[in-house]
């Protein structure tokens, strides 16, 4: 397990308080710096993966401040590339210095200045389940903090994408019960049960039958995961 990994706590997705906490320790960092709207770090903020990354990182870490580690070092490095790629058309340096000053004070100039060089030599990229396997991030957290940028080390893109096809069927036909549908196989059971008249062996009538079969009837509920 890594450092990044032991520090990843897993979200109880019915206990919101952890979420809550993050969101708040989020938009306490924003409206710190919402003065800040012309600055190239303002800017970034509006993209989706480098919000949810902060996002991500204060979850991580319960704070906006990262830890002086090699688990710190590692969240820094990702930043700071995804800083690189999206400010590269109008020079990324002045936002990766505010945003290392705000989430790595303990970082001197000269360590800031080696991690840009670093990061123009070569700066990757991630997609999203890479970045997810690199986070450790498990897809229960990434449900509960709202994620959609990053994958989930437990589940692809492929899985994710099944995930919610079954789910949005699922959807559909709670909806369609709700305004009075039959279920297709309770359909086919009744057209067939009319054929049959099972009630007539039992010796009871056929509403006395299909009351019988209602009460012993156990449904589902719909699917409540993204």
């Amino acid at each position: 397990m890594t450092k990044t990994q032991a520090r990843l706590v897993k979200v109880d997705r019915t206990d919101a308080r952890a979420v809550a906490q993050t969101r708040a320790l989020i938009k306490l960092l924003y409206d710190v710096h919402e003065n800040s709207r012309k600055t190239p770090l303002y800017q970034t903020r509006k993209n989706i993966r480098f919000s949810e990354l902060e996002l991500l990182f204060a979850y991580q870490f319960r704070d906006t401040v990262l830890p002086d580690d090699s688990a710190g070092l590692d969240c820094l490095h990702i930043a700071v590339c995804h800083l690189w790629h999206l400010g590269k058309n109008c020079g990324p340096d002045a936002a990766i210095r505010e945003w290392a000053a705000q989430w790595a004070p303990w970082l001197s100039p000269y360590d800031v200045e080696t991690i840009i060089m670093m990061v123009e030599a070569d700066p990757r990229k991630w997609t999203a389940d890479e970045l997810g396997q690199e986070m450790q991030l498990p897809f229960e957290t990434r449900q509960a903090l709202g994620i959609t940028t990053i994958g989930a080390f437990d589940l692809d893109k492929a899985g994710r994408e099944l995930r919610r096809k079954r789910c949005k069927k699922q959807a559909e036909a709670e909806r369609r019960r709700k305004r009075g549908a039959q279920p297709r196989a309770e359909y086919l059971a009744t057209h067939s049960e009319n054929r049959t008249k099972p009630w007539l062996a039992l010796g009871i009538s056929k509403r006395t039958y299909q009351r019988r079969k209602a009460n012993a009837k156990v449904g589902t509920g719909p699917c409540t995961a993204k």
